[in-house]
């Protein structure tokens, strides 16, 4: 508000208010100015210090590719104060190789004139400023005012360009790890990677083992300088021709590996697990890398350690297969004077996870290499006694089925030959005559079954399979036994399907089937009992279950009542089950049997409908 006041009456004229007016338009436009102005500095100044926090450098050209505006951390890593580069050619700040490279005076112009971004990879520069670093660079238009200019982005990934070989370089060294069983190479490539200059780049490295009862830790292997005079002409040749790791590889392979000076010093070095104060020991027991940085004061560093040292700093990485540590891989940078990095640490320990998976697979191979040679052993001494097993077996089941047929003929030719003898001397006894011709028939149809039984086991016939009603042959069934199950005062129950239960099986083996398994019931309960027979479908399948209430099949003789001649009964060749299950398994079926002592025994047929 502007107020303006007089004692006189009417002291302003309508040209003064309009005097007033014009004042305060153009105070308020003054004081607009002066807000945006304000706010425009505190933008710009906002500006500055994003752009000079970011990691990235950041250049403004103008159409001539001069500097306008460089960020602090383009000045920090050329090491230059900004008032120094600006409206100075951009150029001045590229090598040539990198002016050639890019041809930056026609990409500038496209970017500029045409708007296009240009991008550069992974680009190695050598600067006066600083040391080689890998960038990626991009030029891009920007507008800013009346015309436009050039923004260049320069990205240092120069550690994560290196990190990321490093991981590539671990996996094909991992790789390479694979394919190597034998163990002594194996270590030797293990070592290699650690000590050469395209991979860890460690000065030496030794490897200690634990041994098989976790008592000791044993020196494996050193590859490395053992005085400066070595190392001085390690350093030589390395600097005339770089090994790849594939040339390391290939003279592994071929088995040219000598015993270094090093190599003879570590392998006589043995630590107990059990002592206290040693860090290779500790090491092993905390199952985490120890880095050491002044070794002539450490107490943990002690005794034959301290004659592998050409170093105050070294680390000590435990090598870890299936939870466990199956030993240590230690390294310095002995004679070169490197500090350890916390980097060189951390890939290190990336690599020994690798190798001690590698140690423990050679391991392994090698307890398994020796199984197979033991048991190509047995084999071979198994191959040279086959056939004489082979007839002694055939020999031995020959012998048992004579031995067992022989006692099942006996008895009945015993009681024949004793009743035969009767009747000539008491023939004139007419019914003792007729009791004794019958117990004869008798025993004569016993020994014709117990051969009909050998010669079905021995060699069964193919099934003749028909469309049969199983409901109706097992009631045919149950009359050929009907004498049977009266004397004994058995009840039947039959719990059959409601509709007919037709099927493709051979009938006569079947019911030859139910034959013996229904004497086996009937045998199992000596007086009274209760016979059920259930039938039933399911989906494509048909099922039958005999149970009995008889006295079952004790524990100690359930695993073999499918063995041929195997019997708990006086009478009978044992051959009932084991005929039945043959039949079974011949049209596809399955037969289970269930039993308890003192309450019965259930079997189960299953044959398919189709």
């Amino acid at each position: 508000v502007l107020h303006a006041e007089s004692v006189e009456k009417d002291a302003f004229s309508p040209e003064d208010l309009m005097t007033f007016e014009t004042v305060a338009d153009q105070m308020s436009l003054a004081f607009e100015n002066l807000r945006l102005s304000r706010a425009l500095r505190e933008s710009k100044k906002l500006s500055e210090t994003i752009n000079d926090s970011l990691p990235v450098s950041v250049l403004i050209l103008d159409r001539e590719y001069k500097i306008e505006y460089a960020n602090f951390t383009f000045c920090e890593i050329n090491d230059v104060k900004r008032e120094e580069i600006l409206k100075k050619p951009f150029q001045n700040f590229l090598s040539e190789e990198l002016l050639e490279k890019f041809d930056l005076s026609n990409e500038l112009e496209k970017v500029i004139d045409y708007g296009v971004s240009i991008n550069h990879s992974n680009i190695r520069h050598t600067s006066p400023y600083h040391p080689d670093k890998i960038l990626n660079i991009t030029f891009s238009r920007v507008r800013a005012g009346k015309y436009p200019r050039i923004m260049v982005l320069i990205q240092d990934v120069t550690d994560f360009t290196q990190r990321t070989y490093q991981l590539l370089l671990l996996h094909e060294i991992s790789l390479a790890m694979e394919g190597v069983v034998e163990r002594n190479k194996l270590l030797h490539l293990i070592l290699t990677c650690v000590t050469a200059g395209f991979a860890i780049g460690f000065s030496r490295a030794f490897l200690f083992l634990v041994d098989n009862d976790r008592k000791k830790l044993h020196g494996m292997l050193g590859v490395g300088p053992a005085s400066y005079d070595e190392a001085y002409e390690i350093w030589n040749q390395l600097s005339i021709q770089m090994p790849t790791l594939q040339d390391y590889l290939d003279k592994i392979d071929s088995g040219d590996l000598e015993k270094s000076t090093l190599q003879h010093l570590v392998e006589g070095i043995t630590f107990n697990l059990k002592t206290a104060d040693n860090v290779i020991v500790e090491t092993v027991k905390t199952a985490n890398y120890i880095h050491v940085l002044d070794a002539r004061k450490d107490p943990r560093v002690n005794g034959k350690l301290k004659e592998l040292l050409a170093s105050d700093e070294f680390v000590t990485i435990p090598l870890i297969a299936r939870n466990e540590v199956i030993g240590v891989l230690m390294a310095d940078n002995a004679y070169s004077g490197r500090s350890i990095s916390l980097e060189s640490i951390e890939v290190l320990t990336m690599f020994g996870v690798s190798a001690a998976i590698a140690i423990e697979k050679a391991k392994m191979l090698a307890v398994l290499e020796e199984k197979i040679q033991e048991l190509q052993k047995a084999y071979d001494e198994l191959e040279k006694t086959q056939e004489m097993l082979i007839k002694s077996e055939r020999l031995a089941a020959i012998g048992e089925v004579s031995a067992r047929l022989a006692h099942e003929i006996r008895n009945p030719l015993s009681t024949i030959g004793g009743f035969a003898k009767t009747i000539p001397k008491k023939y004139e006894d007419r019914n003792r005559t007729v009791r004794s011709a019958n117990i004869i028939v008798d025993e004569v149809r016993r020994l014709e079954q117990i051969l009909t039984n050998v010669l079905d086991f021995s060699k069964p016939s193919l099934p003749k399979k028909s469309l049969t009603d199983i409901n109706k042959l097992i009631i045919k069934t149950l009359s050929i036994l009907g004498g049977t199950v009266v004397s004994k005062k058995i009840t039947v129950v039959k719990n059959f399907h409601e509709e007919k239960l037709e099927a493709e099986f051979d009938p006569a083996q079947i019911q030859q089937v139910f034959i013996n398994i229904i004497q086996n019931a009937l045998s199992a309960m000596p007086e009274k009992g209760t016979l059920e027979i259930k039938t039933f479908a399911s989906g494509e399948k048909l099922s039958i279950d005999i149970s009995d209430t008889g006295c079952g099949i004790p524990c100690k003789d359930f695993e073999n009542i499918f063995e041929p001649f195997f019997t708990t009964r006086g009478r009978g060749t044992g051959l009932g089950l084991s005929i039945s299950r043959r039949i079974i398994q011949n049209h596809n079926g399955c037969i289970t049997i269930m039993s308890e002592v003192g309450k019965g025994t259930n079997v189960n047929i299953v044959l398919s409908m189709k």
